[in-house]
């Protein structure tokens, strides 16, 4: 998946372009909802990876 940060021209307005959909995945929006949008997104991901990590213990010692 890759994302892309585009700027309206003469604007301060952002959205967020996914190259996988060639489509926008959010609204042209102010530079701190688009990066609240980003922290939303990444906190979730990171607690969904911690909670994988932690079904499986590896090695006990």
């Amino acid at each position: 998946m890759s994302w892309e940060l585009h700027k309206k021209k003469d604007k301060k307005l952002y959205a967020i372009y996914s190259t996988v959909i060639d489509d926008y995945i959010t609204e042209f929006e102010d530079k701190e909802d688009i990066e609240d949008f980003l922290i939303k997104t990444y906190t979730g991901k990171a607690y969904i990876k911690a909670k994988e990590f932690m079904k499986e213990v590896n090695k006990e010692v």
